[in-house]
């Protein structure tokens, strides 16, 4: 094998017509990050045009982009658990190489210390964790004109912005956002790639969520200590209603329509009446009072309370006719006993509900009844 000539193997060509590509590539490597000639504590400078020497230190531009593995919606947490690769490419002419003969495209870094990289970190993020099974999942890829490219995979649950009070009508907006933590804008920005900044190929995320869209942007913003670059990537949620309509609204409906048939039955089928309207009430104030308390005061729950109270409303109308139909009945009874009359309060009362049809309260019902759930509807759904 040939002996590699001393010197600096990161910008002197070299004889390779006796090495393989790995001696080779382990050549470049140990060349170009031995700690004489790079200092990983200093940033990269600003291109590939630049003399370390003599460049006027502009900020580096570091590109990123994210391929989305995996999303999951935490309710009760308000948190979206993602699984992703994240990717950071800049320039940094202290690594770059003559690739003699286009027989060494690449060479790749295993420990990311040995080189510097952006400071970057998740605001937005409760927990974030990286992979290491059997190795660290990081990927660094250097190319002859200094070009890097840093690859990692990590898993992050991401604050998400949910109002309650519309569930489930609700639209949660998750947000990764991306800063850098000591450089400011002078030294480092971070840009999002022009084309697919964010990959991904999931769809629906749960049995009632899926995805809607996902928007990048910029988010620099001015502190105290100066003005720091960030990037932001939202993912729109949307609930998928067909599971709440199943589970939920049809069965109040559906549980409401029976209280109502119920003022179309005669009174004097006591036993079906009060069947029809207590077995909706009993229902519906199980779901009214089987809600968790983050759901307890959001549109869903109001539906469900809307419901019970025509319900209830439905029962106390039929207590109230067959009190009516009662005292009816006693009067005509006691009419032909001739029993004695009681006190002009109660005998005025009493005239009243005398000649007061009972089938009129059950028609007044079905009109008042009618227009309530027609108002309730409107103002709900509208609203």
């Amino acid at each position: 094998m040939a002996q590699l000539p001393a010197g600096d193997l990161g910008h002197t060509p070299i004889l390779i017509l006796a090495l393989t590509r790995n001696e080779l590539s382990h050549a470049v490597v140990t060349s170009l990050i031995d700690p004489e000639k790079y200092d990983a504590r200093m940033r990269a400078p600003s291109g590939p045009d630049c003399d370390q020497k003599t460049c006027d230190y502009k900020p580096v531009h570091v590109k990123v982009n994210a391929f989305v593995r995996r999303l999951r919606f935490d309710q009760p947490q308000m948190l979206l658990d993602t699984q992703l690769t994240l990717r950071m490419e800049w320039n940094d002419p202290r690594l770059s190489y003559v690739n003699q003969s286009d027989n060494l495209p690449y060479v790749l870094l295993s420990k990311p210390s040995d080189i510097w990289l952006p400071d970057l970190f998740l605001s937005s993020e409760v927990r974030t964790e990286r992979h290491d099974f059997l190795l660290p999942n990081v990927l660094i890829r250097l190319r002859p004109k200094g070009d890097v490219l840093y690859s990692t995979r990590i898993s992050s649950k991401l604050n998400c912005l949910i109002d309650l009070a519309q569930f489930p009508f609700d639209s949660p907006v998750c947000e990764l956002i991306a800063a850098s933590y000591a450089h400011t804008t002078e030294d480092l920005v971070f840009w999002w790639n022009e084309t697919d900044p964010v990959q991904i190929n999931i769809k629906q995320i749960s049995n009632d969520i899926y995805l809607d869209k996902v928007t990048t942007r910029s988010c620099t913003s001015t502190t105290a200590t100066g003005e720091y670059t960030c990037i932001k990537a939202q993912f729109f949620l949307k609930r998928s209603l067909g599971i709440y309509v199943v589970k939920v609204y049809a069965p109040c409906v559906i549980l409401v329509l029976i209280t109502y048939a119920g003022f179309f039955v005669r009174h004097t089928v006591t036993a079906v009446r009060t069947l029809l309207h207590l077995f909706p009430t009993l229902l519906l104030a199980h779901y009214a009072f089987s809600f968790d308390k983050d759901l307890s005061n959001t549109m869903l729950h109001q539906w469900v309370i809307g419901c019970l109270i025509i319900a209830v409303s439905s029962l106390f109308e039929f207590i109230v006719l067959v009190y009516v139909h009662e005292v009816q009945r006693c009067e005509k009874l006691n009419s032909r006993a001739g029993g004695l009359a009681g006190s002009s309060f109660r005998e005025d009362a009493r005239q009243t509900i005398r000649h007061y049809p009972v089938s009129n309260l059950d028609i007044l019902a079905r009109v008042v009844f009618f227009i309530v759930i027609i108002i309730f509807n409107l103002a709900y759904f509208i609203y």
